[in-house]
């Protein structure tokens, strides 16, 4: 993409990071999917996490933005993976995916029970 489409692109957008507000604190996120049986109980769990808008069904776009425009290194934590797998596999599927797309700028563990 060209630099002048760049800033085109930029200024179009509603949300631009300012380099500032980066912080090289690495952000710890634990989210425990263990319970998780409905698109209801995935929205609670997330929603920790990723806050959402207004409409609580945007949670994968509440998701995106969080991974797009986080303004520190992410650590993130599943815990009770593979029940929720078993439970929810297109969700799982879908979560895995969407953090795949963000190697690099995310570090993810997918575990099967809490640390206590």
């Amino acid at each position: 993409m060209r630099a002048d489409r760049v800033l085109q692109h930029l200024q179009m957008n509603r949300r631009v990071v300012d380099p500032s507000l980066w912080s090289d604190t690495p952000r710890e996120v634990v989210i425990d999917l263990s319970s998780v049986k409905t698109l209801d109980d995935f929205i609670r769990v997330m929603k920790v996490a990723f806050p959402l808008e207004e409409n609580p069904l945007e949670i994968w776009g509440a998701i995106r933005d969080g991974l797009f425009w986080q303004t520190s290194p992410l650590h993130v934590r599943f815990d009770g993976w593979s029940q929720f797998e078993k439970s929810m596999p297109r969700y799982a599927g879908k979560l895995r995916r969407l953090f795949r797309t963000h190697v690099g700028r995310v570090v993810v563990e997918y575990r099967d029970s809490q640390r206590r």
